[in-house]
């Protein structure tokens, strides 16, 4: 009677479990699509791959002049703008570079890649440097976009960024023994660094180059940890503290190094000028990788809906660069002269839902990636 009684409780548990791991994969399987212009308002979650629930085309236009274009043939990793705004290069997710053109794009490298993970350009935008490979370990390589041509560097090289100096990078060196902070010219063989700090203890750190000659050095976001921010300035090697204990700290100048946008959790964003001193008063929040300065005196930061609500509460911003969550964006431009001001609706009948990511300004367009769908997109402006 026992063992009868054994057999059937065992028998129960492993039809849970078989029912347990149908739900589970048919809840996998299943896809989740972006919202439709009549759906709530409520912008959690998205998946990263979901077919739009709307065909738009490649070109549309609304109000007063204002136009969007798709202008990749395909979902990308990341891309890079010419600093004079005529080329657009972008890399594949498997590595493979194409130049955004009207017509089907070209491919300028056909050099595969595997598990890219940062782009870095470097101030004109003809070359960039690329991380790829293991996130902790990872190899790094230049591609001269002139050229067309590949160069990688030492695989003592750790981490790095553009120096100041035409050829130069600045990085983490461990050569060895302890790590170290050095310059190096990358087209000079062999490779002679130059040490700035010895023993460079800061880890899980990245670099982004603020001016000629000093270089902000942050820790990796996240909600879990007090970021701090440090500059660096690489000719008296001066190391100062910025930011000191803010969580979920995330920063990002734009390209002319005059603006400097500034997030910490749970939802305080800052426009910085070079000083660190408040360049422009905002009434919004949103992450700097949304944002970019046009020419000097506007900026243009699309702006999520919410975050987070009370009925799908998010930690911020490891969910969202996790993809557990996507946006809808609005895009609002700020200036000291005209204060804050939104220009531009998405998720309409004339325009998609954006989660807009990277975006770069220039001759009077802005630049993003849509991470709904994963394409790069170029947006025209009515007012420039």
């Amino acid at each position: 009677m026992r063992f009868s009684f054994k057999i059937t409780i065992i028998a129960v548990g492993i039809i849970f479990v078989a029912l347990l791991g149908y739900f589970v994969w048919k809840a996998l399987s299943e896809p989740i699509v972006p919202p439709s212009e009549s759906s709530s308002t409520s912008s959690l979650p998205f998946a990263p791959t979901a077919p739009p629930i709307k065909e738009y085309p490649a070109e549309m236009k609304g109000a007063g002049g204002t136009v969007l274009r798709r202008i990749s043939d395909v979902p990308i990793f990341d891309y890079w703008v010419l600093k004079n705004g005529e080329d657009v290069f972008y890399f594949k997710p498997d590595g493979k570079i194409a130049s955004a053109k009207s017509g089907p794009d070209l491919e300028v490298s056909t050099e595969t890649i595997s598990t890219l993970n940062r782009v870095i350009p470097n101030t004109d935008g003809t070359r960039v440097l690329v991380a790829f490979g293991s996130p902790l370990t990872p190899s790094w390589g230049v591609f001269d976009a002139q050229d067309k041509v590949w160069r990688p560097l030492p695989a003592e090289v750790k981490e790095a960024a553009w120096g100041t100096k035409t050829n130069e990078i600045v990085g983490i060196v461990q050569a060895g023994g302890l790590p170290s902070l050095a310059t190096f010219d990358y087209t000079r063989t062999p490779v002679q660094y130059v040490t700035v700090i010895k023993d460079f203890r800061l880890t899980d750190v990245h670099f982004i180059p603020q001016s000629p000659g000093t270089l902000l050095i942050a820790e990796k976001p996240s909600f879990l940890q007090n970021g701090r921010l440090w500059r660096l300035n690489l000719k008296t090697q001066e190391l100062s503290l910025l930011v000191q204990g803010e969580r979920g700290l995330t920063v990002g100048w734009d390209d002319t190094f005059k603006t400097l946008f500034m997030f910490f959790s749970p939802n305080q964003f800052s426009i910085l000028d070079e000083r660190m001193g408040l360049q422009t008063p905002v009434i919004f929040t949103t992450f700097p990788s949304k944002c970019a300065a046009y020419a000097s005196s506007s900026v243009y930061c699309f702006v999520p809906r919410e975050l987070s609500t009370k009925e799908n509460p998010a930690t911020i911003p490891d969910d969202y660069l996790m993809r557990k969550f996507y946006t809808v964006d609005d895009l609002y431009s700020a200036s000291e002269d005209t204060g804050t001001e939104k220009i531009f609706t998405s998720l309409s009948e004339t325009f998609p839902a954006i989660d807009a990511s990277h975006v770069t300004a220039r001759a009077g367009k802005l630049y993003f990636i849509n991470r709904y769908d994963g394409f790069l997109y170029e947006l025209s402006l009515a007012s420039q």
